[in-house]
């Protein structure tokens, strides 16, 4: 599945469902991790193989919500050898297996919702912000069985001194990085 560069998502729609507080399981054959940076001026992308995400999401009281995503780290392809070798050695991925988010608070914007929590990454764990929308699936359950959660967060990769010793010139100062996940109860 390819992860659209842009967040798109109904508050609209997810918020004509009653829902009540659950953990969601990822269904994996429909969902994604990807990575989107920048090399000489051209965006790259990677997608991460291996990932795992533990949901506890209710539209109808979003800050009482939990994330934990965790990436391994070394499961990213860029479809490009040469990168992949850079970007797993920027990342430390022998002495740093998994990158992982944990939201501690979860609030209603305009757009949808934001998580503010913790990444630890290459060895550091900065503060950072995770935009996502959350739809409810449209299947008859009272309270649905299914959602879509697309998400996206930009990582400056100078707070996770990762290629730290690379110019902006070379590699961009951001990563992007898109999820989507169809979820189950």
């Amino acid at each position: 599945m390819d992860v659209a560069p842009h967040v798109v998502g109904s508050i609209l729609l997810a918020t004509s469902y009653a829902a009540v507080g659950a953990e969601w399981q990822t269904v994996p054959e429909t969902s994604a991790v990807a990575m989107y940076a920048t090399t000489q001026g051209t965006t790259f992308r990677g997608v991460f193989a291996a990932y795992s995400a533990e949901i506890d999401f209710d539209v109808e009281n979003p800050e009482a919500g939990r994330i934990v995503g965790v990436v391994k780290t070394a499961s990213v392809d860029t479809e490009d050898s040469q990168t992949n070798t850079y970007i797993r050695g920027y990342l430390q991925v022998d002495e740093y297996p998994e990158a992982r988010f944990e939201s501690t608070t979860i609030q209603a914007t305009d757009e949808g919702y934001r998580a503010s929590g913790e990444l630890r990454l290459a060895g550091h764990q900065k503060p950072v912000t995770m935009d996502f929308t959350f739809v409810p699936g449209s299947d008859a359950a009272v309270p649905a069985s299914s959602a879509m959660f697309t998400a996206s967060m930009t990582i400056n990769r100078f707070d996770f001194d990762i290629a730290s010793d690379v110019n902006i010139d070379q590699a961009g100062q951001d990563v992007i990085v898109y999820i989507e996940l169809n979820l189950e109860r």
